[in-house]
């Protein structure tokens, strides 16, 4: 017969309380403030986008030319470059939700159409180039290596004299300022590829002083003596 022990050694264990990460999330003129300062940066268009759609680090430099229709001001997500083994890797959308079709703005439109033409006279003296076909690239057309980026973004910002983030951030920064304008949970959980829109409720839930306001206003009109 197994052997009963005559306490849970259990017991005492105290488990471990969550926290919610803080993060450090720019304000719309901090948001503004960085653009302008980095519009001479290389990559100025990828962070121009990345404010303007709120895509994943993968997702952005997986983007290719023929994913963007900037005539009708809009960009499908559909592959996403990862590291694997120390390479670059196209891959296909984890889930339904990643694979969408995300609205540009005009600012945006008009970055990448400057980056399309920048590119294009690049690739015109390269004798080594290699078409890719991805929006951002190297030198010579090849993936951007994440780690590159984000070094790139970290000069950036010491340059424009905001608040340390990191690049993924910049999609946090996306939906909050997204939210507190008034959008939808809903929509902008579509926009970023969330599967469940309480992702985004609970992930964004301290930008949302409006939708606590509006819950307190509709239960006082359910619940009002006068109502009846």
């Amino acid at each position: 017969m197994p052997h009963q022990l005559p306490r849970n050694p259990a017991a005492k264990v105290k488990p471990l309380k969550w926290t919610p990460k803080e993060r450090t999330v720019w304000n719309t003129e901090e948001a503004r403030h960085f653009l302008a300062a980095a519009e001479s940066d290389t990559d100025w268009a990828l962070w121009v986008l990345a404010l303007a759609t709120g895509l994943r680090r993968g997702e952005l430099l997986g983007l290719r030319w023929q994913d963007l229709d900037l005539d009708a001001g809009r960009l499908t997500v559909k592959p996403s470059l990862v590291m694997l083994k120390g390479k670059a890797v196209i891959q296909a959308p984890k889930s339904k939700a990643a694979l969408r079709s995300v609205r540009l703005t005009p600012d945006a439109v008009a970055a990448m159409r400057a980056h399309k033409v920048r590119q294009s006279e690049h690739e015109l003296p390269a004798t080594h180039w290699q078409k890719s076909g991805l929006v951002f690239t190297t030198g010579i057309g090849t993936a951007l290596s994440p780690r590159n980026v984000g070094r790139s973004f970290e000069e950036s910002i010491a340059r424009a004299g905001v608040p340390k983030m990191r690049l993924h951030d910049l999609r946090h920064v996306n939906a909050s300022l997204d939210l507190s304008s008034g959008t939808s949970v809903k929509s902008v959980a579509a926009r970023l590829g969330h599967s469940d829109p309480s992702v985004t409720l609970r992930t964004y839930a301290h930008v949302l002083p409006h939708e606590e306001t509006a819950a307190v206003e509709r239960l006082e009109a359910l619940l009002s003596v006068d109502a009846g």
